[in-house]
């Protein structure tokens, strides 16, 4: 506690020089040196002070960066980014960071912590795909235009490529229910609900389906992610049980428990696969040199 409270006191003492020497420069956080960087191509041999659009590259050892809106953030070694007050353009490697509303963009895709408290590893892991790892809590995956692709959960970790399909393409799978008047479908891997819109949907009740279909541009009235105007339907195996979806539209809303999912969904035109969450994936406390966030390659 001691160590955090003397960080505290050394940023927030340097930031008001700044704001006292500079004038309208204003920094945004600042970044302690654990490892040789690079701060906008210039190699710096201790703390630096951080503005908006700085480009933070690491080389031997992290870099933790502790920003003036509470977010923390961590850039493995090999990694390089361009730092925002709201935002991290992550560049190559990996980054793990904590603090909503703050988010790191990769490629073209948003990641958000669904609270301050929760904390995000994303990782570019090979040439057109992200490596999202829900640390603590929830972790949230848009597009560029604000679209949920992917919610992750705690422990869990999905890759993402957002070349895999066209923007307008949906695939996802899971039990098809009927909930108040709609058919939902809420794929694991993605983590998201889905309404469904077709004809003879009846037929798949209680049944565990792959849908294909083109995204619809209404909001869905059961709270869904997306509406989905479904183009084909296939049965898979395995069902909900008798408890899972009820036997007609008639019947109202009933409830139950999602088969597991193909390895892969499609959302928006993203590919979205399971994978296998990082263990022992954590910011490091004040006063720890190592490298807590795993090697980027």
């Amino acid at each position: 506690m001691k160590n955090r409270k003397h960080v505290q006191i050394v940023i927030a003492g340097a930031l008001a020089a700044h704001l006292t020497l500079f004038g309208a420069a204003l920094p945004i956080g600042m970044v302690i040196q654990y490892g040789d960087f690079k701060l906008d191509a210039v190699k710096v041999q201790s703390n630096a002070t951080l503005f908006e659009g700085n480009s933070l590259e690491t080389e031997k050892g992290l870099a933790r960066l502790y920003l003036r809106s509470g977010a923390t953030i961590q850039l493995a070694s090999e990694s390089k980014a361009r730092i925002f007050a709201d935002r991290l353009v992550l560049e190559s490697g990996s980054t793990v960071f904590s603090g909503s509303p703050y988010r790191v963009e990769a490629l073209s895709l948003q990641i958000q912590t669904e609270s301050a408290a929760a904390s995000a590893r994303v990782r570019l892991a090979r040439p057109g795909a992200v490596r999202v790892d829900a640390v603590q809590g929830s972790v949230t995956v848009r597009n560029a235009q604000g679209l949920l692709l992917a919610r992750v959960a705690q422990g869990t970790a999905v890759d993402l490529d957002p070349t895999a399909q066209g923007p307008s393409t949906m695939q996802v799978t899971g039990i098809l229910r009927w909930v108040n008047g709609h058919f939902l479908l809420e794929d694991p891997v993605a983590g998201v609900t889905v309404e469904l819109r077709g004809s003879n949907l009846e037929r798949a009740l209680g049944k565990r389906v792959r849908v294909s279909g083109t995204p619809l541009p209404e909001k869905s009235e059961a709270g869904a992610a997306h509406v989905i105007d479904v183009i084909s339907i296939d049965m898979l195996p395995g069902t909900a049980g008798k408890k899972a979806a009820g036997a007609a539209p008639a019947g109202g809303a009933t409830g139950g428990v999602l088969g597991m999912s193909s390895a892969t969904a499609v959302v928006l035109g993203v590919g979205v696969a399971a994978a296998v969450a990082v263990t022992g994936v954590a910011l490091a406390r004040d006063g720890e040199s190592g490298d807590a966030i795993p090697s980027s390659r």
